[in-house]
């Protein structure tokens, strides 16, 4: 993520970090401009779903899966405040498992934009 806050605030974002004691070996970011900490994890993903203006699924392990799935979920139902980009590699066959479920909606790609590289981004963000 660091990478991801430094190419932010070079660009001219404002970058807000969401951190919880319970990653205490993690240092918060030093691209921060604001620091959010929660007291857990459930109440974590809780702000980083409430503060985004879009959602960037980059590779990661299970913390970001759990992440994508709570805003592939908000988008669904029209609560997510931005758009949802995911990396292709590694997400799109993850969600090709989960849409093999009868229960799970099959427009996946009515709320998900889909990259393949960081030059793929602006424009995904800006709806192309």
């Amino acid at each position: 993520m660091g990478a991801v806050s430094r190419g932010a605030s070079e660009a001219g974002g404002r970058v807000i970090g969401v951190t919880t004691p319970i990653f205490s070996t993690r240092e918060a970011n030093p691209a921060l401009d604001e620091e959010l900490s929660e007291a857990d994890y459930p109440a974590r993903m809780a702000t980083l779903l409430r503060q985004g203006q879009a959602y960037l699924g980059l590779p990661g392990g299970l913390g970001t899966l759990s992440e994508c799935l709570a805003a592939w979920c908000l988008a669904t139902i029209g609560q997510l405040g931005g758009p949802l980009v995911l990396f292709r590699n590694p997400w799109e066959p993850v969600v090709g498992r989960i849409l093999e479920l009868e229960e799970v909606a099959h427009d996946s790609d009515a709320v998900i934009r889909w990259i393949d590289s960081p030059d793929e981004l602006a424009a995904a963000l800006a709806g192309r």
